[in-house]
């Protein structure tokens, strides 16, 4: 390996501890490649050395809380004299920090789907006068095993 010309990858997972959405920096004067629950679309792409200064690259995305996403870290020098690279992120409802070691893992997980999904707000409908509502409107309700979730969705629904 040339001292003056290397690469190296950084493969694991990333713990989200809440829901938000999660600034990621990338702070280096060399090239950098950053994908956070898509490998196939980088969140940072900055594959170009800046030469003696460090820059950050920032960029956010939204993560479900309570869940783990695959993380994948680029990094390379090319003839620079010096070589470094920082991974912080700012949680939601939180400040930039290096991203803890409990929140860090070397296993890859698989990606996570996420939708962010404005749903109507209803309040106070329950399964029984959702299923009154369909009867007026002509509508046939769902199956009675759905209600569980329509009724939840109609209670908690924020928007």
């Amino acid at each position: 390996m040339e001292p003056n010309e290397f690469s190296v990858r950084w493969d694991g997972s990333v713990y989200a501890e809440e829901t938000g959405t999660y600034e990621f920096i990338v702070k280096s004067e060399n090239g950098v490649r950053l994908a956070v629950n898509d490998t196939k679309n980088l969140l940072i792409d900055a594959w170009v050395s800046s030469g003696p200064n460090v820059r950050d690259e920032k960029k956010s995305i939204f993560l479900l809380g309570g869940r783990a996403y695959p993380l994948s870290l680029e990094f390379f020098k090319f003839k620079e004299k010096t070589a470094s690279i920082r991974l912080l992120w700012k949680p939601p409802h939180g400040v930039i920090e290096t991203i803890p070691q409990e929140d860090l893992s070397p296993e890859r997980l698989r990606e996570t789907m996420v939708v962010k999904t404005t749903f109507p707000r209803t309040i106070g409908a329950s399964a029984t006068s959702a299923a009154r509502a369909c009867q007026r409107r002509g509508i046939k309700p769902p199956p009675r095993r759905r209600w569980t979730w329509w009724s939840t969705w109609m209670h908690t629904s924020t928007s």
